[in-house]
């Protein structure tokens, strides 16, 4: 997978993730979670190491991406993107 892939679903996740209210079981706040997103697309835009463990946690199943994506409405759309972010993942 090239970079592309990854950036494009880590932008659209904060697309989303700036859209949506906090959910009332997240882990972190959107403003917490679009952050570490920001961060991530700087990384791998700049040619920088991505702190993949914390992308891990944003992801994972009942993490705070899901726990908002299905606060807001957008879980499927959410699915569709951790997939790409599992193979970015090496998972």
């Amino acid at each position: 997978m090239g970079d592309t892939e990854i950036v494009t679903a880590l932008r659209r996740t904060l697309e989303l993730v700036e859209s949506s209210e906090t959910a009332l079981y997240s882990h972190d706040t959107v403003e917490e979670i679009a952050q570490r997103l920001r961060e991530a697309v700087r990384a791998l835009e700049s040619g920088e190491p991505v702190d993949k463990s914390s992308l891990g946690v944003l992801f994972a199943p009942t993490g705070s991406i899901q726990e908002t994506s299905l606060y807001n409405g957008w879980g499927d759309e959410c699915l569709t993107l951790s997939q790409v972010v599992d193979t970015f993942l090496g998972k």
